[in-house]
């Protein structure tokens, strides 16, 4: 089971090769009040269909350094993020062993089939997108799909705040979710890879105003449905669990002991309140005849 903090989750943080840069975003981001932190490995369908060797997603990335470094106060998660434009992805998502590892998973569809796709049967957690792929128009239906099937869809501030196009596209993707859907089931992330480009999770939920999500819907974007997201991601690794049961048998020799043992002590109750309402009687009735030889 993963352990998840209750405080502001920050569930995309590009994974970098250098340690120094790394640890340097994970400490801005405990500092800024962070709690939750999903590291985000991207991987292209051209690359899994690659032959390299029996796997084709490669291993998450090790975090455990990143851990004892931190002091443990801050919980980190693994996340991929998979470009596709073919729907035959999740084939090669099912037989690979290293999907399995990672705690969250991220469709990055490029074409309206792979959108689709992605609210409909993708074995995911959140919808992103990207400049590229904003145009891609959803429809109600298929948004309501995903929310039902427990996914959320992504807004991305920090290639906001330092790319004019990125802007325009993430403005755009945000009200199309809000004339489709309502802003229902949107997380905002940093996707920050300088500690420069974090920012505090409060300025982060005053943010969701410009992209047409309430106040109350700005906070829960940076708390709560972090949150739940993680959730919904360790119930779709855990799936279905066995339950064990014990029962006894009735037909067997310990269960007619059970059974004869409780006969015999509801005989002894019962002759023991019998024996009670008897004395109870005769002391009654031994009243009554006082009374009358007194007054005769």
């Amino acid at each position: 089971m993963i352990k998840i903090a209750n405080g502001f989750c920050d569930l995309c943080v590009p994974y970098n090769e250098d340690k120094e840069v790394m640890l340097d975003v994970f400490k801005e981001l405990k500092e800024a009040g962070y709690r939750n932190v999903a590291v985000e490995q991207t991987y292209s369908h051209e690359s899994l269909n690659s032959k390299n060797g029996n796997d084709l997603i490669p291993e998450p990335v090790k975090l455990d350094e990143y851990k004892e470094q931190l002091k443990n106060k801050l919980n980190l998660f693994n996340r991929l993020t998979i470009e596709y434009s073919d729907p035959s992805v999740s084939h090669a998502c099912n037989r690979s062993q290293n999907f399995k590892k990672y705690h969250l998973i991220a469709a990055l569809p490029t074409t309206e089939t792979a959108l689709q796709h992605s609210c409909q049967l993708f074995l995911g957690d959140i919808i992103t997108y990207n400049a590229d792929t904003v145009k891609i128009r959803l429809s109600r239906k298929f948004y309501y799909l995903a929310i039902r099937r427990n996914m959320f869809f992504e807004l991305k501030y920090s290639p906001a705040i330092t790319d004019a196009s990125e802007r325009r596209a993430t403005i755009s993707r945000a009200q199309q979710y809000h004339m489709i859907g309502k802003s229902r089931g949107i997380i905002l992330t940093s996707e920050a890879k300088d500690p420069f480009h974090i920012r505090n999770p409060y300025d982060v939920a005053c943010l969701g105003y410009i992209f047409g999500l309430s106040e109350e819907q700005g906070r829960a974007a940076v708390s709560t449905l972090g949150r739940k997201v993680l959730l919904a991601a360790e119930s779709r690794r855990l799936g279905k669990t066995p339950v064990l049961m014990k029962y006894d048998d009735v037909n067997s020799s310990s269960s007619d002991e059970k059974e004869d043992t409780s006969d015999e002590e509801d005989m002894d109750v019962d002759e023991q309140s019998s024996q009670d309402n008897l004395k109870r009687k005769e002391t009654s009735c031994n009243k009554k005849d006082n009374k009358r030889i007194k007054i005769s």
